[in-house]
């Protein structure tokens, strides 16, 4: 069966093909326009048909044309280039890398304007399917080691075989004026790009810098990665092809399974999302030479004690959800001592899908909703563009291993929510004040189940502050004045905008 995978350049994609073989040999559909959808069909028809062959070593490229391709090899193995030189696309000078071979009976779609090469592994055989004819005159090339575009390629300079022509092939800012003015890309992976912690990530560093994920909530731009029950153990290959087309040198990994009495309901779901998938992820990130960021939870801790909890302090989760992100931490140390884990908690901030407390807080009580909150649960709210700021920050210093980053005050739930209505100028009546024991009994009649919360779970970050010489999140008031400045503020209630 024939499958279709969008790649992080606008209009291209991956595609892998059917394969039939017996005791004879083997038959491989190359292309089937009954099977392809229209976007990945030829942008004028099939116009020609090409075949190269090129020896261990070779690299070609990077050519442009005015037509589209699907690039297949039918014997050998190369690793594929393709870069955006189209001005006015949300992917200009982004670039992927695919590996192509008779083995992964794998396909690309080149779109039109889209600079593409590859280098041979091996020996290797290549077979195209044209959108146009060949026209010289036409073609662009551009230098495949130009620092404008900085490709990764496999192998040393010196081990390349080129033709003259690739060698002394224009650079990038001769093509596009302003490319040579434009800083460089990073390579940014954010794997949850489409939650309140992905999109201040992005925020800060800028969306062309960055490559997103999507699970349920699918945005443009957005690459979908899900990890479902199987686990990425069986999807191994495919998790390695997706990380090994961008190359990230960071991969911040937002996305887990945290709706905490939800991992009681689905604790097998909560360790394949939040425990086995981050370390699958590092390690794979690792091979291609970048960088993991995890976020993890306060609830790693039991809460028994009345105390700020530092990094050195024993963990001892209560519930599903925090015992699945210790053994996540776990893990993760072990497939990448290098990686950076830090824990949060409470963490609010603007939200396209507005899922979190400050949001359903403020919803609920403008429609004369009551909200019962509990007055001995202490944690320290975050705010989501301090949290991206500060992971940045420890990242650029190369830092390592277990990080708090919590916001300045200690505030239990109640107390939590009357700050933001009085904030916002909401009335406060129908904020209930509850007991921990309550809420477990009421969420328990209702789901059938539900996790165990402890009592004192503020972080403590004097390790932080200490590396980062000050450095803090801020309070809450000032983190709310922040967010009404955001375009995401504006959902919130206008009462309060002054």
């Amino acid at each position: 069966m024939t499958s279709f995978e969008n790649l992080h350049i606008q209009d291209a994609w991956r595609i892998t093909l059917p394969y039939f073989a017996d005791e004879r040999g083997y038959f491989q559909e190359i292309f089937q326009e009954l099977k392809y959808p229209e976007d990945v069909q030829p942008k004028t028809g099939i116009s020609q048909v090409s075949i190269s062959h090129s020896v261990r070593d070779t690299l070609r490229g990077m050519h442009t044309s005015k037509y589209s391709k699907h690039v297949t090899v039918i014997r050998g193995e190369i690793y594929d280039v393709m870069c955006d030189l189209r001005v006015d696309s949300p992917t200009f000078r982004r670039w992927a890398v695919v590996k192509l071979s008779q083995n992964n009976r794998q396909q690309i779609f080149v779109p039109p304007g889209v600079a593409h090469g590859f280098y041979c592994c091996e020996d290797a055989t290549v077979l195209y399917l044209q959108g146009g004819v060949f026209n010289p005159p036409e073609e662009i090339d551009v230098n495949p080691f130009d620092p404008n575009i900085a490709i990764l390629w496999p192998a040393p300079y010196e081990r390349y075989i080129m033709s003259d022509k690739d060698r002394k092939s224009q650079s990038f800012s001769c093509i596009h004026p302003l490319a040579g003015k434009l800083p460089p890309l990073r390579r940014l992976l954010v794997i949850g790009a489409s939650g309140q912690l992905g999109r201040a990530i992005t925020e800060f560093y800028g969306a062309n810098n960055v490559i997103g994920t999507f699970n349920t909530h699918q945005e443009t731009g957005m690459m979908l990665l899900q990890f479902n029950l199987d686990g990425l153990n069986e999807k191994q290959e495919k998790l390695e092809n997706f990380i090994q087309s961008i190359r990230p040198e960071i991969v911040f990994l937002c996305a887990g399974f945290t709706w905490v009495d939800g991992c009681e309901l689905e604790e097998e779901k909560a360790l394949t999302v939040n425990a086995n998938s981050p370390a699958l992820i590092a390690s794979t990130v690792k091979r291609f030479g970048g960088k993991t960021v995890f976020y993890s939870t306060d609830y790693v801790f039991d809460g028994c004690e009345n105390k700020l909890w530092s990094e050195e302090d024993s963990a001892f989760p209560l519930n599903v959800y925090g015992k699945s992100k210790l053994e996540g931490e776990k893990n993760l140390m072990e497939a990448d001592p290098e990686a950076l884990i830090i824990r949060t908690t409470g963490v609010f901030g603007p939200d396209k899908n507005e899922k979190n407390f400050v949001y359903q807080l403020c919803k609920t009580i403008s429609n004369g909703g009551t909200f019962k909150c509990a007055v001995d649960q202490f944690g320290c709210p975050t705010y989501s563009r301090d949290l991206a700021e500060i992971s940045a920050k420890l990242l650029n210093l190369g830092q390592k291993g277990i990080f708090h980053c919590v916001g300045s005050q200690t505030l239990d739930r109640y107390t939590f929510a009357l700050k933001i209505a009085d904030f916002f100028k909401l009335p406060t009546e129908n904020i209930i004040a509850s007991s921990t024991s309550e809420l477990y009994i009421e969420t328990k009649q209702r789901l059938g189940v539900a996790a165990e919360r402890g009592s004192h779970l503020g972080l403590n970050i004097k390790k932080l502050t200490e590396v980062l010489k000050g450095t803090k999140p801020r309070d809450l008031n000032s983190s709310l004045q922040d967010w009404l400045l955001h375009p995401a503020g504006i959902s919130l209630p206008s009462n309060r905008i002054e």
